[in-house]
């Protein structure tokens, strides 16, 4: 009875000596996941800041080529019907258009 007594003992210490290796491993694995879990939350939130910041950019370039079309479409049609004199003065008057235009660009 003696070993059984004996045996049981060291049955409860070694289990109580396995549930706290147990729960240190536990708190490791946690914070482990939450240092990645935080990583992957900053990352996402610096992607979405930049996913912003082409967006705009994009809807900028959108907004230039298609003023840039246009020019280039008036300018085509307004050429069916001038004269060399006006052709030279549109051309003129057009690329000073795109400076203004490009300075406005460049000052926002």
């Amino acid at each position: 009875m003696m070993y059984y007594v004996q045996f049981k003992d060291e049955y409860k210490q070694c289990n109580a000596e396995l549930e706290k290796s147990n729960e240190q491993l536990r708190c490791e694995n946690e914070q482990l996941f939450s240092a990645a879990i935080n990583e992957r939350d900053s990352r996402i939130a610096e992607l979405e800041k930049s996913e912003s910041s082409l967006k705009r950019q994009l809807s900028s370039l959108h907004a230039q080529c298609r003023s840039g079309f246009l020019i280039f479409s008036l300018f085509l049609n307004f050429i069916n019907y001038c004269t060399c004199q006006q052709i030279i003065k549109f051309a003129n008057d057009t690329y000073l258009i795109i400076l203004e235009f490009q300075l406005q660009h460049q000052r926002v």
